[in-house]
């Protein structure tokens, strides 16, 4: 049975340098629905700062990407691993196009890593990538490693 003692708490506005990281100090865990770079580094930093794991999720058209980062644990690689060099883009999921089923998909993903985070069962994405292609039924697992020259969590 899922636990009945959860506490949902939501944060919507801009994450940017001037956002107040306090609003996170008694999360479990952070969702990251974001559909920019820059929040998604930002937000990256927070968990790592707070120690507090990361489950994030983008969409793009046909495609989805899930992953979970354990910040709570030492020696875990974090988002920057995973794209130490993030473009430099302003588009958006509302400038690219996304069919609106993909963020369905990737949101039940997020939610379904988030209750077996929470409730300790069943196998996470922990250092792993999850990515979807809808438009071609391909779904592929990729493993995520520490990159030791990572700055962000060293």
């Amino acid at each position: 049975p899922v636990k009945s003692d959860l506490e949902e708490k939501r944060v919507s506005g801009e994450v940017n340098t001037q956002f107040d990281i306090e609003l996170f100090n008694s999360y479990d865990v952070i969702i990251d629905c974001t559909d920019n770079f820059n929040s998604r580094a930002l937000i990256n930093d927070i968990a790592i700062k707070l120690k507090i794991p990361l489950i994030t999720g983008a969409a793009l058209k046909f495609e989805g990407q899930i992953a979970v980062f354990r910040n709570d644990i030492d020696n875990m690689p974090c988002y920057r691993c995973l794209y130490s060099d993030l473009p430099n883009m302003t588009s958006s999921c509302v400038d690219s196009g996304i069919l609106g089923s993909v963020t369905g998909f990737v949101g039940t993903a997020l939610a379904t890593e988030c209750i077996k985070l929470i409730c300790n069962f069943g196998e996470l994405f922990n250092s792993k990538l999850f990515i979807i292609d809808l438009k071609n039924n391909d779904f592929k697992k990729i493993d995520i490693t520490k990159d030791e020259k990572c700055k962000y969590c060293k």
